[in-house]
């Protein structure tokens, strides 16, 4: 993140650092900052390997976990998965990936604790729900179209979030409304697209 991405809503400046893509920089600062923090919380996985550091340096510390994406359902290395059953703490998003996180790494029940994502306290709902009439007309869609949109990173990594599932669920649905619209949108790399192109046709 950049320094100023920050929204003062959430979070006062001074308590705030973006390091804006500079990795050593924010390695160096979080290895400082966790010689004196007693609680080291860990947004992503493929933070672990730093956490392991601060442990070593720290053994008191308490380390948590918040497990979200399919990073966290796929394989660890052995050190990192013993390391995740001894010393962390797991907040999962879901019940889905809290029952991945102990299938795939074997992690003790009483270590996992599901907080569900939920809405930002500052969502506004809009005025106006109407469907905007340039997407409609991008689209071909008509103001009662039922439309299933989904917004995803899509790679061959990626393919366990189930947007091509939905893709062949779609005749299903058809039948029993003939106005339903599924739009896949984001990210994806060539071998991706291939793949969910063959699904579509």
């Amino acid at each position: 993140d950049f320094s100023g991405d920050l929204d003062e809503r959430y979070l006062p400046r001074n308590k705030f650092k973006g390091f804006s893509n500079d990795k050593p920089a924010f390695i160096v600062d979080t290895l400082r900052h966790g010689l004196t923090a007693d609680i080291l919380l860990l947004s992503h996985v493929n933070l672990v390997s730093l956490a392991m550091l601060i442990k070593v340096i720290r053994p008191g510390i308490k380390i948590v976990l918040i497990c979200h994406g399919v990073e966290i359902w796929r394989p660890l290395s052995l050190i990192k998965r013993l390391f995740l059953k001894r010393f962390l703490t797991l907040w999962c998003v879901s019940n889905y990936t809290a029952a991945e996180v102990k299938k795939q790494h074997a992690v003790l029940s009483n270590k996992i604790h599901v907080i569900h994502n939920g809405l930002d306290p500052y969502f506004e709902i809009p005025e106006v729900l109407a469907k905007p009439a340039h997407l409609l007309k991008k689209y071909g869609l008509e103001e009662k179209s039922k439309v299933l949109f989904c917004l995803s990173r899509m790679t061959k990594n990626d393919q366990d979030k189930g947007y091509v599932q939905l893709i062949t669920l779609l005749p299903t649905l058809l039948k029993q409304d003939p106005g339903i619209y599924y739009l896949l949108a984001g990210q994806t790399d060539a071998h991706e697209q291939e793949r969910i192109q063959k699904y579509i046709q």
